[in-house]
């Protein structure tokens, strides 16, 4: 893993600018963190029922937030003109890529169908305890792993492309302009 700090600031509000390659070092500490999880729910005897059931649902939100993040890169690169969508909505953002980037999720067996049946898992299992019969959904970190290197490729072929628009090199170079740049 590539060692990148990312302000708190960025992980808990974001900005207005999507940064697909920053998603990838993202995505890796939440697979980092999933991991460690997955470890710690294994080392539980019956003892540590109530500790596992919130391991469990850690878990589900990390990983929900993880697979979003990923989708919403892949989306942003298919759509490099336009703004991110503002939904939690995984099966519309899907529905939204273009073909072969959608052939390329299907490949890893994320396709429509699987993200129907949970369209919006972040907020879902945000909120998995105020509902007994409510269905959590958990994306294992090595599945995490494909999309991010998928991701990864993605970026890489369209890095030239990105790179030819004086504002995405000047994104790429400085990072997110400041209130004052934005209105020069």
């Amino acid at each position: 893993m590539r060692e990148r700090s990312v302000s708190i600031d960025r992980l808990f509000f974001g900005h207005e600018y999507w940064s697909s390659d920053n998603a990838i070092d993202e995505i890796e500490v939440y697979c980092e963190l999933l991991d460690h999880l997955q470890d710690k729910i294994e080392a539980l005897d019956t003892r540590g029922k109530d500790e596992e059931v919130t391991l469990f649902n850690v878990q589900a939100v990390l990983s929900s937030y993880a697979i979003e993040i990923a989708m919403k890169s892949l989306w942003a690169l298919d759509h490099p003109d336009e703004s991110i969508p503002h939904t939690h909505n995984l099966a519309d953002i899907f529905d939204q890529l273009e073909d072969e980037t959608k052939k390329s999720l299907e490949g890893l067996r994320l396709n429509r169908q699987v993200l129907g049946r949970m369209p919006t898992p972040f907020t879902s299992n945000r909120y998995s305890m105020e509902h007994v019969d409510k269905e959590t959904s958990v994306y294992k970190a090595p599945f995490l792993r494909d999309v991010t290197q998928l991701l990864e490729d993605k970026l890489e072929e369209n890095r030239e492309a990105l790179l030819q628009s004086a504002d995405r090199l000047t994104f790429f170079v400085k990072g997110p302009l400041t209130r004052a740049e934005q209105f020069d």
